[in-house]
């Protein structure tokens, strides 16, 4: 038997699969759209994929804030060119939604572009609901 928050995640992901090929005539998920953009260091990409109605709160170890969508686009491309991402990784036992707001986790791990230790961080990304499509609102990292 399926648990009643289990039915509420796929019911979430089924409508993040088809909101997010409507609004970016890409055939997967937002989340998955949106972990190729991180992993390509491309911030225009990531920021395409955030709230339009205000702004997004990042609180990473190397970025603290609340920002709209041009800040957030430069904040992170100063982040991509700092750090070299190695792998961001959703898992979807790591989701889960409610009526207007989601939460994914993701594994993300990265080196400074200057070579350096590898580290893992957790990402956990808040989304909400605006209209029919799927909006990050907030970027968390955790070790």
């Amino acid at each position: 038997m399926k648990s009643p928050r289990r039915g509420a995640w796929l019911a979430a992901l089924l409508w993040l699969r088809v909101a997010g090929a409507a609004e970016s005539g890409h055939s997967g998920p937002p989340v998955e759209v949106l972990a190729a953009a991180w992993r390509a260091g491309d911030a225009r990409a990531v920021t395409g994929h955030c709230t339009r109605a205000g702004r997004v709160q990042l609180e990473l170890r190397q970025a603290q804030g609340s920002y709209g969508a041009a800040q957030l686009e430069v904040v992170l491309a100063r982040l991509f060119a700092a750090l070299e991402t190695r792998a961001l990784t959703f898992e979807d036992e790591q989701r889960e939604a409610h009526e207007e707001t989601a939460f994914a986790r993701a594994e993300w791990r990265h080196r400074a572009r200057d070579g350096g230790v590898e580290t893992r961080e957790t990402l956990t990304f808040a989304l909400h609901l605006e209209g029919n499509v799927w909006r990050v609102v907030e970027i968390r990292s955790s070790p």
